[in-house]
């Protein structure tokens, strides 16, 4: 069974141009402090950055070869087919996705999705209802290349009503995860100039460069709660957006 980490990133932003490429802390960018947080998983697995083959996103894969992180350039605008032409060049079985603006992902809730799949060998998983920038998917390569051939658009950027609304696969929720994970006004995710500050803020409060924990990510929060004035008014634009490209629309 190959599993895969794919981490899915490219630099097109409008609400935050660049941000990608933008420094979290000491020079480092967030695209590269994410290929770092990938060391932290410990399930057997390839991660594979998942960009474009635009021009402009050949910085992003020369920052993955130096961190020694497999690439795959592909569609522009259809993730779903970017990630089946990335598992099908990889001989993947399953994956768990990483997106490209949310830095502080929890490599333990990708081992525990990718143990969940060995053993129940869902179509699907999903972990909803998380604090925003924890949202985990897990999808098997074979429903994937189901999903492409029923659906009817390139604008994938929102999949996973492709799993989860059209009654075709066995999906399941992401099980065992700290209830304290789920928190609707916290925001670990970078589409605006005020998650870069917040960020920011958070790693300063934190006072050290190295990884840190969920856990320890919502003790600092917990403890100067007067960060989350920083980004949290973000929360309802985010979600209208979120709704709003949201649509299954198939053949």
């Amino acid at each position: 069974m190959n599993l895969g980490v794919f981490i899915t990133c490219r630099n097109g932003s409008k609400r935050l141009p660049g941000k990608c490429n933008l420094e979290i802390v000491n020079q480092i960018s967030y695209i590269e402090y994410i290929f770092r947080r990938t060391k932290k998983i410990k399930t057997n697995c390839r991660t594979i950055l998942c960009t474009t083959k635009n021009k402009s996103d050949l910085s992003l894969v020369k920052i993955a070869k130096k961190n020694k992180i497999d690439t795959f350039r592909g569609d522009t605008l259809d993730k779903l087919k970017r990630w089946k032409n990335a598992a099908e060049k990889f001989h993947i079985d399953f994956f768990i996705t990483v997106d490209g603006d949310d830095p502080l992902f929890d490599p333990q809730l990708i081992d525990r999705a990718f143990k969940q799949y060995l053993k129940n060998k869902p179509d699907f998983i999903e972990g909803k209802n998380l604090i925003c920038g924890l949202f985990t998917y897990g999808i098997s390569t074979k429903a994937l290349k189901k999903v492409c051939k029923i659906k009817n658009t390139h604008k994938t950027e929102m999949m996973s009503i492709y799993f989860t609304d059209t009654g075709l696969f066995n999906c399941e929720q992401l099980k065992k995860v700290n209830l304290k994970y789920y928190r609707n006004d916290i925001r670990l995710t970078l589409d605006y100039p005020e998650d870069h500050l917040f960020f920011k803020t958070l790693i300063n409060y934190y006072k050290k460069t190295s990884f840190f924990s969920t856990l320890e990510i919502l003790n600092v929060i917990n403890k100067y709660p007067k960060i989350l004035k920083i980004n949290k008014h973000k929360i309802n634009e985010w979600k209208n957006n979120q709704l709003k490209n949201t649509k299954l629309i198939l053949k």
